[in-house]
């Protein structure tokens, strides 16, 4: 799991965050990016870029989920 920031999610949220670590299959790099991917007639592989060293990494990769834009509503309810 890549993680821009510091936190998943861009907060510290102990469940979620205690799940993941308990996950034998996940790892967490935070502070990175996707900069770029790769693959004939697939992914493949995608390119990573840590922010802390600006390293660019190229990882394997068969599936790629991108999470942008949550903005949890303060009363619990959304407006529709």
């Amino acid at each position: 799991m890549l993680v821009r920031g510091d936190f998943v999610g861009g907060v510290d949220v102990p469940v979620l965050i205690e799940q993941i670590q308990q996950t034998p299959n996940i790892s967490v790099k935070r502070r990175t990016q996707v900069v770029e991917v790769h693959g004939e007639n697939r992914l493949e592989t995608i390119s990573i870029r840590c922010g802390d060293s600006a390293q660019v990494d190229r990882v394997p990769a068969s599936a790629l989920f991108i999470f942008i834009g949550a903005v949890p509503e303060p009363t619990g309810s959304m407006a529709l």
